[in-house]
């Protein structure tokens, strides 16, 4: 109350420090709030009389792993902040409502408003957000098919709609043209037959079908996407051995096909690219055991991933020393 004329409040980045959003009840001229990362709490609700906000950022990014933040509210909040550029209400759960009071806000640039519990459809009035380069709606409720006025979104880098309600026809991401990282998986009653011929865009730095009802081979369609740093594929029904052009991701650093029904041997050109072990997600598949002529051998028998891969086969392998909650003991 001692600061009438308060109209920005940057606080983010205090893991100790509480921020009550009832304590802006009556505010009418806030025009940027930064939280991210700090213990908040509160109705959002309290915020709709600040007209003029253009950055809104309660992202509660560490909720995933055991609730820092407690704030409820309503998307109807934000239905007159015509001026509003940047919004993230990323990780706090408890936001409700629909994407229509989005719609009219033409000046929005970024916005993340993944684990929610948003509801509806994303409607044709997305086309009308042309100068988004970032939309997060990951981990929702949303329902029906993608617009094809998402193709006005000629400024979109980053777009994950993934782990929603969504279904029909994926779009032709290869016409978005500076998407770079596309996360599209865990929709059951999406249509991802076509899905190859749909992400064939080469700017693409991070592909993710995790959880995706594919049912195909891999086709080996790879040799020009050589900004891929990022490939998940795990848990989509994938069949065939690993693709040769995989040999081109020279930049690739994280490569998930966890969960598969991929066969054959394990290609010795992995060995050339980038990848970082820790992210080498490739158990549980039909894939061969014999490893030994490739230097991925030691990392994937310290962590018993090549040996898992025939748990899921009709092959027979014998193997020594014991599994435990951690893996593969030699003895």
């Amino acid at each position: 109350p001692s600061l009438p004329n308060l109209y920005a409040i940057k606080v983010g980045y205090n893991t100790g420090f509480t921020f009550d959003l009832s304590d802006l009840s009556g505010r009418t001229n806030i025009r940027e709030i930064f939280a991210l990362e700090t213990y908040i709490v509160g109705d959002m609700d309290v915020l709709a009389s600040n007209t003029g906000m253009t950055t809104l950022d309660l992202g509660c990014w560490e909720i995933y792993w055991g609730g820092r933040c407690n704030v409820s509210g309503h998307m109807s909040t934000l239905t007159n902040m015509m001026d509003l550029q940047y919004l993230s209400l990323d990780g706090l759960l408890n936001i409700e409502g629909t994407l229509e009071p989005l719609y009219n806000k033409t000046r929005l640039n970024a916005v993340d408003l993944s684990h929610n519990s948003l509801t509806g459809i994303i409607g044709t009035g997305i086309g009308n957000l042309t100068g988004l380069w970032w939309l997060d709606l990951d981990d929702n409720l949303l329902e029906w098919t993608l617009p094809v006025e998402m193709y006005n979104l000629t400024q979109l880098t980053d777009l994950w709609i993934e782990d929603n309600l969504l279904s029909g026809a994926l779009l032709d991401f290869s016409l978005f043209p500076v998407l770079e990282w596309l996360h599209i998986g865990k929709n059951s009653d999406i249509d991802y037959s076509n899905v190859w011929d749909m992400v064939l865009n080469y700017n693409l730095r991070t592909l993710d079908i995790n959880q995706a009802d594919i049912g195909w081979e891999i086709p080996d369609i790879w040799d020009d996407f050589t900004n891929l740093t990022e490939l998940d594929l795990g848990f989509a029904r994938l069949s065939g051995p690993m693709p040769a052009s995989w040999a081109s991701l020279t930049n690739l650093q994280d490569l998930g096909i966890h969960f598969n029904n991929l066969e054959g041997p394990i290609p010795s050109f992995l060995d050339d690219l980038q990848l970082d072990q820790g992210k080498f997600q490739i158990e549980s598949n039909c894939l061969d055991t014999d490893v030994s002529d490739n230097n991925l051998f030691n990392y994937l028998q310290a962590h018993a991933q090549w040996w898992n891969n025939q748990l899921n086969c009709r092959a027979n392998v014998e193997v020594e020393g014991s599994l435990d909650e951690n893996g593969l003991v030699p003895g």
